[in-house]
């Protein structure tokens, strides 16, 4: 029997309004793979992982998360926001934020020793087990970006969700940040979202760009030239293969 996709979405589509954001999407990742998903800035990208994580209803189609419905199961899913909005005055320490990662797995009370023991466990393997009492207001971008990916291993996924991580992160963070999610990858599915693309190609399998509809590309397909009608920018390119083929998503 072949094993269940870790996430399988299909025929999915989205409405805002009457505005339409999504439309006739397939998208379906497999234990084990390491998956990107590019695309532009309102072209669906953060609407698709809320969907995922069952906080958005799709207008069609069926989304399945470790085969059952996104509600039943976005518990075993570790997510990294782009940004966390939280008072830079207010006295929080790392552990205190790593610890924030147990919350969906007791039923009221303080934190147990078990608890601490998984945030302690996430912080040692992100490398940042020193900077446990340290205010979170005082990390650098790429120490935070660390500690929230501990906060979401502290709960023990088995997928695992990130949105821009390598936003505000220089380029010692961002090899130190490669390392860590290739040594994570081999224990979870993970589903990134990023418009660094040559940070994208490094790591993937494969690559779904998000523009209203969704498009499947292998990592080597990667180009040096721009995708100028997606980012309107000097970045890379992606090729289609046949099975890609459609009016609005070229890059001619």
């Amino acid at each position: 029997m072949a094993e269940q996709p870790v996430i399988d979405i299909q025929d999915l589509s989205f409405n805002y309004e009457s505005r339409s954001i999504l439309e006739n999407v397939h998208l379906t990742v497999q234990e084990g793979e390491f998956i990107s998903i590019i695309g532009p800035n309102g072209g669906g990208k953060t609407t698709l992982l809320k969907i995922i994580l069952g906080l958005l209803p799709p207008a069609r189609g069926t989304v399945r998360l470790f085969g059952q419905a996104p509600a039943q199961t976005r518990h075993w899913v570790g997510y990294v926001p782009q940004y966390l909005f939280y008072d830079p005055q207010f006295p929080v320490t790392v552990m205190d934020v790593v610890l924030m990662g147990r919350l969906g797995k007791r039923f009221g009370g303080g934190y147990t020793r078990i608890d601490r023991r998984a945030a302690a466990t996430a912080l040692e393997e992100l490398h940042i087990q020193p900077l446990a009492n340290r205010l979170f207001s005082q990390l650098s971008g790429g120490q935070r970006q660390r500690a929230l990916i501990a906060r979401a291993l502290a709960g023990d996924p088995k997928l695992l969700l990130l949105d821009e991580p390598t936003a505000n992160v220089d380029n010692e963070g961002e090899n130190k940040l490669t390392q860590i999610l290739q040594t994570l990858n081999q224990r979870m599915a993970i589903l990134l979202v990023s418009h660094d693309l040559s940070f994208v190609a490094n790591l993937v399998q494969r690559v779904f760009c998000v523009n209203r509809h969704v498009f499947l590309h292998k990592p080597d397909e990667l180009s040096t030239e721009a995708i100028q009608d997606i980012y309107h920018a000097d970045l890379r390119m992606v090729r289609h293969s046949h099975e890609c083929f459609d009016e609005e998503h070229r890059h001619d």
